[in-house]
């Protein structure tokens, strides 16, 4: 009952969503290195001939729907000669040194980049491919080494009872602390990024360039839907979604692709090793009951194979288009100019100003060359749009 003679209903029983734990890759790169010396001279062709090779096992261009062209500005630090697949929503690219030979050639893949081939690769070739699958494919046939520089591992909860401004806290006054798998407490750096006095972002450990490796925890729905992110129908979906994500280079790196290369792993197995890496340096133990939380305890059960990981590939979805609709409909001053010409002349007057606009837009005399090539390049890059239904973008 409420105050006095009122009577007030009973609270309604909240469904709570069901808990998911995903584990899968975000982005990583590798270089294909020489077994053997070569002079500068000799290195462009051999380089060349190794990038042709590397497209002819993996079909990249096909898969990916995009023809090699090169770029004058790329994201390979030290790599000047650079290659990509055109104009993409995504980021791969493919590049050497003309004059370090031991530089080899180097291979990124962004996280949707990785994606895409795979869900491609499976629509083309009735296949699905890992990525263990995928680097054997590259090293077979040839001496050349083939090595991890940089590898994202990630571990998805889905509502789960996770607080980033409690977990921050808690690390901060070691009631929380992150072991290894021999119990020792090896995080000696913990920072965080927030704003608005909350915390989206905790990184335990150095991200120096000499770094072996971090590990970034955050927001991941937050990221999303502010960023209008590839998988942002996820994120509504759920009510919390936070990413532990462990970013493993240099040697750390190597040694992964040593395991990789030389381990016949399927998809769960590949998901299984995947766990055991993260949980090897990265297990939260809580001091006060002295136990491990339920998201450690969770990863723990899929590293000792005492559960199976889901099988799940995200969508690839496209929100190009999507955020040209919400800039209309938030930024761009659209309504607000409607909302004064209906103030001023009514709901007459507004419907004379949009079939204005909507003559306007026919006679196309807002359009000039520059602008068709721009918009043509734009449908070019953007045809996947197609194969959704135009509501699902606003």
């Amino acid at each position: 009952m409420g105050w006095g003679d009122v009577i007030t209903p009973a609270p309604q029983k909240v469904m709570q969503a069901d808990k998911k734990m995903l584990i899968g890759i975000d982005e990583f790169t590798f270089t294909i290195l020489l077994k053997y010396k070569c002079s500068a001279m000799e290195w462009i062709s051999i380089a060349e001939h190794i990038i042709m090779d590397f497209l002819k096992k993996t079909k990249l261009e096909t898969v990916l729907r995009g023809s090699l062209q090169l770029v004058t500005v790329g994201k390979l630090q030290g790599y000047t000669t650079v290659y990509d697949l055109g104009e993409k929503d995504f980021y791969i690219a493919l590049g050497y040194n003309p004059v370090h030979p031991k530089m080899g050639v180097c291979v990124r893949f962004s996280a949707k980049a990785w994606l895409i081939y795979r869900i491609n690769f499976k629509e083309i070739y009735s296949e699905d491919i890992s990525l263990p699958v995928f680097l054997k494919t590259v090293k077979q046939g040839t001496e050349n080494q083939v090595r991890l520089s940089r590898i994202d591992m990630t571990i998805d909860y889905f509502d789960y009872a996770i607080n980033l401004d409690e977990m921050y806290a808690k690390l901060r006054d070691k009631e929380l602390v992150v072991r290894d798998d021999e119990g020792r407490s090896l995080i000696r750096t913990i920072n965080f990024y927030g704003k608005n006095q909350k915390i989206e972002t905790i990184y335990l450990g150095s991200r120096k360039e000499n770094s072996k490796g971090f590990m970034r925890v955050y927001n991941k729905k937050m990221e999303q839907l502010q960023n209008n992110g590839y998988r942002k129908q996820e994120a509504i979906a759920c009510q919390n979604w936070i990413r532990f994500e462990a970013v493993y280079k240099g040697v750390y790196a190597h040694l992964i692709s040593e395991i990789l290369l030389n381990t016949e792993m399927d998809e769960v197995e590949f998901k299984c090793y995947i766990a055991q890496t993260v949980a090897q340096k990265y297990r939260f133990f809580n001091q006060e009951n002295e136990n491990y939380t339920e998201y450690t305890t969770d990863l723990l059960n899929v590293a000792e194979g005492k559960e199976y990981p889901k099988l799940y590939c995200e969508s690839a979805r496209d929100n190009s288009l999507n955020r040209n609709i919400e800039h209309l409909r938030k930024g761009s001053g659209l309504f607000p100019t409607m909302y004064k010409v209906q103030q001023l002349y009514g709901i007459d007057g507004l419907n004379r100003f949009w079939n204005y606009l909507f003559r306007y837009y026919k006679k196309q005399a807002w359009v000039g060359n520059d602008t068709l090539k721009e918009l043509d390049l734009w449908l070019k890059k953007h045809e996947e749009l197609k194969k959704i239904p135009l509501e699902s973008n606003y």
